[in-house]
């Protein structure tokens, strides 16, 4: 009978150690897995950016060529971005985290505001970015939101 008892005793122990290990086990598994996602959605951010920072340069080759970009409606499963692009890169903000692509030198417009400033990309929305025709001294594009 004492060894039955002590059997159980034994059979319990290992079980509560067994739990205790699975549950660091659980825990150290689920904060890889947000590990990755917040990877991945770093990784699509900065895909998106040198996308935009492409077609800029590629747009700069001469004069009146255009290329119409569709921003997506989320990174990952965030759709809290913000992309801005001035004449030196395209930045990108996503949950408190920057990246920024180079541009060639130039100055951008947006045509709604006319600012060269600073010109916002918003989710969702699609852009037509152009070489300014009318400009053939210095390398103007203009960015406009289009359907």
């Amino acid at each position: 009978m004492d060894q039955k008892g002590a059997l159980a005793g034994d059979f319990i122990l290992s079980f509560f150690i067994a739990i205790i290990i699975s549950i660091g086990l659980i825990s150290i598994v689920s904060d890889r897995i947000d590990h990755a996602q917040a990877s991945e959605k770093l990784s699509e951010a900065r895909i998106l950016t040198e996308k935009i920072a492409s077609a800029i340069n590629n747009v700069q080759t001469g004069t009146g060529h255009e290329i119409k970009i569709k921003m997506p409606e989320k990174i990952g499963n965030s759709s809290d971005y913000i992309i801005s692009i001035n004449s030196s890169g395209v930045y990108i903000e996503i949950e408190g985290l920057k990246g920024k692509s180079e541009i060639y030198p130039t100055v951008i417009i947006n045509e709604i505001t006319e600012n060269s400033a600073k010109t916002i990309l918003y989710p969702g929305k699609s852009y037509l970015i152009q070489n300014d025709p009318s400009n053939i001294h210095l390398k103007t594009i203009i960015i406009k939101e289009c359907e």
